[in-house]
């Protein structure tokens, strides 16, 4: 229901089971269930109930009364809404081919959809979008990252032209911790979301350009979080989608675009949200630790996003088209996160085997790519092996004083070793495979 009408903020349903109705109540922060009523032992509960519902207003069931439905000419469907915020009267078409929604109920439920606005006239050539989202209370919003970031692009080339600009901005009043509130249910404000409208430029994703200027564009996208990184802006969600470009007279141009899972250094842990998008993310964050929130999220692991987002266009796409099916990746995105981490582990153990298709630079760029996370993923693995075996032998009581003092220097070096190294030293060796493609076979 939510996504297939975008101007729903919850939804009342009910269940009858014989002589017992139960109420339930959802929206992007989760279930609310109010438990049975039972109809004949319970009539004037019953009644009750039925008197309170006569009486609820259109926005009490859960439609945002600020997004007008117009219907297409049949009038079986909605073709677009209209909604007049902060003085902007827009048109958002709902019915396009080029909406994209994010399913799921618990969650942002990000709507991106075209988008027309007289008083705005055309800020774009190729047109503008308007991304509707439900954030995360706790999180600082898009719009507030995206105003940190534009400052750091005024004095870094990598960053400027390649982050999204915010034409237009409004948050709406409506908090899903309300109606938790009002239930005093316990900690109403855990995991609350409000909505958010944004409109940005309409932009495109690399995964259907031409394989060179995709990985130029890429490329582009990977020395921009660097430099966001290293700002204290830390995206946190690199993905396929999440990698765009748009032309202009000098060439393409790599956009690194949604920041609504990204955080500021020193805001410490935020929100209550896995950040990420399964198949892309780091198998150390796809595993049990990472997901239960144990492992923070650093820079080596969006480095490893931006390698898996590499291989799955490359594999998945076929000059800048999606290949027939099966899909050699497809796996990866129908899989639970340990799933994911467990199928990626095998791609990385076994005997690497590029389609027909990627041939050429790129293809040459995969096997790079997939040598180098070998020798660093399992190299960490190794040493957090051999630490815990020489803290296991530490603890028998039949060693030497020499095999004590080595075991000693051995737990203090295997620990040197796996503290993690400075996101400089990361980014280096990242950009050195990408540079001298050091790993690869096809020189």
């Amino acid at each position: 229901m939510f996504s297939s009408n975008l101007a729903i903020h919850h939804a009342i349903n009910f269940t009858i089971r014989n002589d017992v109705i139960w109420i339930w109540y959802y929206d992007r922060q989760g279930i609310i269930n109010a438990g049975g009523i039972n109809f004949i032992q319970d009539l004037p509960r019953y009644l009750v109930l039925l008197y309170a519902l006569q009486r609820l207003q259109l926005c009490d069931w859960g439609r945002n009364t600020a997004f007008e439905p117009h219907l297409n000419d049949v009038g079986d469907r909605i073709e677009y809404h209209t909604i007049d915020i902060g003085g902007k009267k827009l048109t958002l078409h709902s019915s396009s081919d080029e909406r994209v929604s994010q399913l799921g109920l618990k969650s942002r439920g990000s709507d991106v959809i075209p988008v027309t606005c007289d008083q705005m006239g055309t800020q774009s050539n190729d047109g503008m979008v308007a991304k509707l989202c439900w954030g995360e209370e706790s999180r600082k919003s898009e719009s507030t990252i995206l105003e940190r970031v534009v400052n750091t692009a005024k004095d870094n080339k990598t960053v400027d032209g390649h982050v999204p600009v915010v034409l237009f901005s409004y948050e709406f009043p409506h908090s899903t911790s309300a109606i938790r509130e009002a239930l005093k249910l316990a900690q109403p404000g855990k995991g609350s979301r409000r909505l958010f409208i944004m409109i940005f430029r309409k932009l495109r994703p690399i995964k259907e350009l031409k394989p060179d200027i995709m990985f130029k564009a890429w490329y582009q996208c990977v020395e921009c979080h660097y430099t966001l990184w290293k700002a204290g802006i830390h995206h946190r969600d690199v993905s396929c989608e999440n990698l765009m470009y748009y032309m202009t007279d000098e060439g393409v141009m790599g956009v690194l675009n949604d920041f609504d899972l990204a955080s500021l250094r020193g805001d410490g842990r935020s929100g209550n949200e896995r950040t990420g998008t399964i198949p892309f993310m780091a198998i150390e964050l796809l595993r049990e630790d990472g997901q239960s929130g144990r492992v923070d999220h650093i820079y080596r692991h969006d480095m490893e996003s931006f390698i898996w987002v590499f291989i799955w266009i490359c594999f998945q796409y076929n000059d800048g088209k999606m290949v027939e099916k099966p899909r050699p990746l497809d796996i990866w995105a129908k899989v639970d996160p340990s799933g994911c981490a467990e199928k990626k582990n095998d791609f990385l153990n076994r005997k690497l085997e590029l389609p027909d298709h990627l041939t050429g630079a790129n293809g040459g760029r995969v096997e790079s790519f997939v040598s180098f996370l070998r020798h660093y993923l399992h190299a960490r693995v190794q040493l957090a092996l051999d630490l815990q075996m020489a803290l296991r032998r530490q603890t028998e009581g039949d060693l030497t004083v020499d095999e004590q003092k080595d075991i000693k220097e051995s737990i203090t070096q295997l620990s040197q070793e796996l503290i993690e190294e400075s996101t400089e030293s990361v980014f280096g060796k990242f950009t050195s495979v990408i540079v001298s493609r050091k790993y690869s076979r096809r020189r």
